[in-house]
């Protein structure tokens, strides 16, 4: 396994929760490869075509991803954990928190032209 595959444990919490192979067609590839690959672009933010071969031709990596996001499958896995662990007493609802801050950005920023500072002052 490398450093940035599931874990043991986080396998085993996750494998009940995948979807099966569908009755006709053509067997997926394995779910575990298959998403240590997702989670290996997701974490270095690299495009789908540099997925390094241990995990599977890229575009089985970028199919999966998008099928489940599609059908709704990563958040059904998401409500599934997280119930799970909510069931252990692992969660902590009461720690979270919502931070409404906001920053002021300059509007270069933005995307708009920067002027010169002269120049935007007799614009105003």
């Amino acid at each position: 396994m490398a450093r940035s595959g599931l874990t043991e444990a986080q396998w085993r919490a996750l494998a009940p929760h995948l979807p099966p192979n569908a009755k006709r067609g053509q067997a997926w590839s394995d779910h575990r490869k298959v998403i240590n690959g997702i989670l290996w672009r997701l974490r270095t933010g690299a495009g789908w075509r540099d997925i390094p071969a241990r995990y599977g031709p890229h575009q089985t990596c970028y199919d999966r991803f998008v099928r489940w996001r599609r059908d709704g499958t990563w958040l059904r896995i998401l409500h599934a954990l997280q119930a799970d662990a909510d069931a252990r007493g692992d969660l902590d609802w009461d720690g979270a928190a919502l931070d409404a801050t906001h920053i002021k950005a300059h509007r270069a920023s933005a995307g708009a032209r920067k002027l010169p500072a002269r120049a935007e002052k007799r614009r105003s």
